[in-house]
């Protein structure tokens, strides 16, 4: 298995570096750590050195792409205990579904190319009346942020 690499932001400022940082910590799982200082002149061009994003927290599996290890993670879970309904553990709706919903939508947005087990687990996240009430919410917003919107 090829080493895991997290990249993160500062310590003292990146709460979403921190998250990544603590699971792996608390699984026990070896990892080389990279820090890039936030809010630099460098700061954009040395995180898109090892991702797309533009963000921190980055984990690298040797060459695994980002959406290649994700399809592993949910075939992995719906396998193991996802066979009593559409979520990734199953019946209940938990924390990992909202906290992979963001990916669902990125994933749908740029066509990634995922498995069958994938697929399926995309349709019951963007089928959700709840994200669907937040995705027409946001619709409904009069505002964008220029540096966001692409195209």
């Amino acid at each position: 298995m090829a080493q895991l690499t997290l990249i993160i932001g500062n310590k003292n400022y990146s709460s979403w570096s921190l998250r990544a940082w603590l699971l792996l910590k608390h699984a026990g799982v070896e990892f080389e750590e990279i820090l890039i200082q936030l809010d630099t002149p460098a700061t954009h061009d040395e995180i898109d050195r090892y991702g797309p994003s533009g963000r921190v927290p980055i984990l690298r599996h040797g060459e695994l792409a980002d959406i290649e290890r994700i399809d592993e993670i949910w075939n992995d879970i719906r396998q193991r205990f996802g066979s009593g309904g559409p979520w990734l553990f199953g019946a209940e709706y938990t924390v990992a579904d909202a906290m992979y919903a963001p990916v669902v939508l990125r994933f749908n947005t740029y066509g990634a190319r995922i498995s069958q087990t994938a697929r399926w687990y995309m349709a019951s996240v963007l089928e959700d009346a709840a994200l669907q009430a937040w995705l027409a919410a946001a619709k409904q917003e009069p505002w964008t942020i220029a540096a966001d919107e692409v195209g």
